[in-house]
């Protein structure tokens, strides 16, 4: 099975790319010969093609509006929608040129904002795979072009699969009765025996890129809330990158002004990440629209404890555990008082109070999540696809 993946642009530590590269390598396990295609400049490219897979890196854009917020983007909104069509009509016809009579039988792109790898499987004549790990708007302000109803629209149409990596997606998208769309979790760890002994930690954490679309403002919020109303103020370790500087500096700039600079640690991006959660008190997950919440799983199958804001991927997941085993698996919240009364909870409680809490979580994601199970659905999905595809490629002719 040949099978060219269209990828974003992102960064190696990022969920959607985890995520792929656990897919990617339980694929070529079974037989999966694939194909990459990725945006010039990505810090993941080094690591793919040590693989030894072929990898065609291009340049190539969102098939969406432009940003619109600020006065600059503004001005130049229009120049950028033209550049962009441009970009994307380029890079179409070079994929075709590059796969073209090579023997492909499905393009899966990796994320659903781009078009590129649509229009690749509509020339090729072959079915195409949208792996929808987000909602766009709802959570990093993205708009489909020309319209989300247009995009809906084109996951109707025959030859067209839909990956969703959560039951609310498919939802989102109203994809919850066609035959063509599946609700697969992504994998976030091999299988365990057992959960991995933790300690109930000094210090709260995030993980994430630090943004409006994270919830890292909201946090920062809460927190001054809960450190300066409580008499055991445990710190904050920030990990992720500041992907924008003015947030950063609000950010820091509200810290200072509560003389809470020194509680809150910015750690920038780490490889040690499961090493944090494990010592952590708490994960929080604050992103007001969490498509899926990697870190949320990751942190469960670490033993950690949960602070989760009750929407999208973060409260299904939530939901999933209270259903699978008749108690809560992560303490909710709903907005930053909440928020911060939940740290203060954690901070206080006594040693122990949270063990059954914690082996719950364990228990489902290490059921639900699992590399092995992932793998194995998306195999599935492949292979009730291809013996329907009804286009002929025009390269098997």
């Amino acid at each position: 099975m040949k099978v060219v993946y269209v990828l974003n642009p992102t960064l190696r530590l990022s969920g959607s790319f985890k995520s792929f590269s656990v897919l990617l390598r339980g694929l070529m396990q079974h037989g999966v010969q694939p194909s990459l295609v990725i945006p010039k400049g990505q810090d993941y490219e080094d690591e793919l093609r040590k693989m030894g897979i072929p990898v065609l890196a291009l340049t190539y854009r969102d098939h969406a509006w432009p940003h619109s917020g600020t006065a600059s983007q503004k001005l130049l909104f229009v120049p950028r929608l033209i550049a962009r069509g441009i970009v994307n009509a380029v890079a179409g016809w070079q994929l075709y040129r590059h796969f073209r009579g090579k023997g492909i039988d499905l393009v899966h792109t990796n994320v659903s904002v781009l078009g590129v790898g649509y229009t690749l499987a509509r020339r090729l004549g072959v079915p195409h795979v949208y792996h929808v790990r987000e909602y766009g708007k709802e959570d990093f302000g993205i708009r489909p072009f020309p319209s989300k109803s247009a995009f809906d629209h084109r996951l109707r149409q025959p030859g067209a699969y839909t990956i969703c990596i959560t039951r609310d997606l498919l939802r989102h998208h109203h994809l919850e009765d066609l035959p063509s769309a599946r609700m697969i979790y992504n994998g976030i760890c091999p299988r365990m025996d057992a959960m991995p002994s933790s300690s109930a930690g000094d210090y709260f954490l995030f993980v994430g890129p630090l943004t409006h679309a994270k919830g890292i403002d909201q946090l920062v919020e809460a927190y001054v809330r809960y450190a300066t109303s409580t008499q055991r103020c445990l710190p904050l370790k920030v990990v992720g990158h500041a992907a924008d500087p003015e947030l950063f500096g609000t950010l820091t700039a509200k810290l200072k002004a509560h003389s809470l600079a020194d509680k809150v640690i910015f750690l920038g991006n780490r490889s040690d990440v499961p090493e944090l959660m494990r010592d952590a008190a708490a994960l929080i997950v604050p992103s007001p629209s969490e498509g899926f919440g990697r870190c949320t799983a990751e942190a469960m199958f670490s033993g950690t404890l949960v602070i989760g804001r009750n929407t999208g991927g973060t409260k299904e997941q939530m939901d999933n555990g209270l259903e699978m085993c008749g108690h809560e698996i992560a303490l909710r919240y709903e907005d930053t008082a909440q928020l911060a009364a939940r740290m203060n909870e954690v901070a206080t409680a006594q040693s122990g109070s949270y063990n059954e809490m914690r082996l719950n979580a364990f228990n489902t994601v290490n059921a639900l999540y699992t590399n092995e199970a992932y793998v194995a659905n998306v195999l599935d999905f492949y292979d009730y696809i291809l013996p329907k595809a009804h286009l002929v490629a025009s390269d098997k002719q």
